[in-house]
């Protein structure tokens, strides 16, 4: 742990301030947890315990070669941490990237209950996949190629407004799929069409029993789990589906309901 902590600090010393904020937004709102860059933890990643404490989805589609998964919003989070100390190793969380809190949150809630051999990873998967592929999984096979990774752009192509995303909807020749949680599902639309509920847990096995050419309309409840759902639809070979912007928080919000 002594080289962990001798290279988070070096890195907040030599890195000007305003860099850190930049690059890094949340650092600061965090000062009590130590950070390890992309480079060192590659260095270094058979002598850790890196841990994915993201949600089953994300991990699944894509995470770091070696991770374990102890998910943030799982309520034995804690012990489960715990019981990584007997390996003597440190602890290196890591979520999504630079916009995402739940490496330090990971970090904070591991340090109060006595767990303190702990960093946070926050370059997150995408900047290791983009740099290691080959220390990456991707839907359970080594990333040979870094292009696998859905860019934004590809992401913007099957992105529709609620707006269009319900007009779009209402064609009775259109798959509709409610992806939410049976207890996100506080707010219900698209009855009139016959939305599907399918949980994100049965959608792969859901889409094996689909038409290709069958024209999906997705949704979830903010717009980030299908974000994810996209490498499932494109490794089946799906292409023409379609995903409403920010949900049915969205839809709510454009006045849609």
């Amino acid at each position: 742990m002594k080289r962990v902590r001798s290279i988070c600090l070096f890195i907040l010393v030599t890195l000007p301030l305003g860099v850190i904020a930049s690059e890094f937004p949340y650092r600061s709102e965090y000062p009590d947890v130590k950070t390890i860059e992309l480079s060192e933890l590659r260095a270094m990643m058979t002598e850790v315990d890196i841990v994915d404490v993201r949600s089953k989805l994300e991990f699944d589609v894509l995470h770091v070669k070696g991770a374990k998964h102890i998910t943030l919003s799982n309520k034995g989070f804690e012990n489960k941490v715990k019981k990584l100390i007997s390996n003597s190793k440190a602890i290196v969380f890591y979520c999504n990237g630079i916009t995402c809190r739940k490496s330090y949150v990971a970090a904070q809630r591991a340090m109060a209950v006595g767990v303190n051999n702990v960093v946070a990873f926050d370059g997150g998967v995408f900047s290791w996949a983009e740099v290691y592929p080959q220390d990456s999984i991707l839907l359970g096979a080594t990333l040979d190629d870094k292009n696998k990774i859905i860019s934004n752009d590809k992401f913007d192509e099957h992105l529709l407004e609620p707006s269009d995303f319900k007009e779009q909807a209402s064609n009775s020749e259109t798959l509709v799929v409610d992806v939410r949680d049976p207890i996100q599902r506080d707010i219900l639309i698209f009855t009139n069409v016959g939305s599907r509920n399918i949980p994100i847990e049965r959608f792969e096995s859901f889409l094996k029993t689909q038409s290709k050419d069958q024209k999906i309309m997705i949704y979830d409840a903010v717009g980030k789990q299908v974000q994810w759902l996209q490498y499932i639809l494109e490794g089946q070979g799906y292409s023409n589906y379609y995903f409403m912007k920010d949900g049915v928080e969205g839809f709510v919000e454009a006045g849609l309901q």
